[in-house]
């Protein structure tokens, strides 16, 4: 049993077929004194039988960090079915990449104007989002490790992009906040889709990330 939301986890349930790697479910969960039980949708990730500390790992350090620009986790479970761990994340939609592969006219330009001179709206407000989240990140000492994995920006059904897989991932070196400044800025950089050199604005947004204020160590 997990705790979760308010309330304790009663079952969870998706349809699953050999070689899914993320699903789309339901779980459902008892409302403490009230004898409810309230079904919550939920998106899934499949993960091997072996990688229970993993499991545990993401919802330890995703639960360190309550920001928006962050994919909330429920809980994590083996399910004996499968013969697999899952990790229960709030609902979304696809990653940023598979959209921007599959319908790139159903994303929201990155630039505003012709001239690719100034971020629009959204993606201003998404890459502040990201860096704040970093800076919270740092604050509460916690290393992401999920940025230079394309897979991790997803997109939630408001629209909003959101980072999934915090803890996930297992680096030959060593995870740190200055590696986690460099994966974000080296996402924008090496994406077609966002062209991040030809704007004015970026380069502002970028010499922040690059600036020895950014990767100093909280004090």
């Amino acid at each position: 049993m997990q705790t979760v939301v308010g309330g304790i986890v009663k079952a969870f349930q998706f349809d699953y077929k050999r070689g899914d790697s993320i699903v789309d479910g339901t779980f459902w969960f008892h409302l403490g004194d009230n004898n409810d039980i309230v079904p919550h949708d939920a998106t899934f990730i499949i993960l091997e039988s072996s990688q229970e500390e993993t499991c545990y790992n993401v919802v330890e350090k995703t639960s360190q960090l309550d920001h928006e620009a962050v994919l909330e986790v429920y809980f994590t479970a083996y399910c004996p079915k499968i013969g697999k761990w899952v990790l229960a994340y709030e609902r979304f939609s696809s990653s940023l990449c598979e959209q921007i592969e599959n319908h790139p006219d159903q994303v929201i330009s990155f630039f505003e104007d012709a001239e690719m001179l100034q971020l629009s709206t959204f993606w201003r407000r998404t890459v502040r989002n990201l860096i704040r989240m970093l800076a919270l990140a740092r604050a509460q000492g916690v290393a992401i490790g999920a940025l230079g994995h394309k897979e991790s920006y997803v997109i939630v059904p408001s629209g909003e992009i959101k980072i999934s897989g915090i803890g996930l991932y297992r680096s030959t070196g060593m995870v740190s906040h200055a590696n986690d400044l460099y994966d974000l800025r080296n996402f924008f950089w090496s994406t077609p889709f966002f062209n991040a050199s030809l704007s004015e604005e970026w380069i502002g947004f970028d010499l922040l990330l690059r600036s020895g204020l950014m990767s100093q160590p909280p004090t």
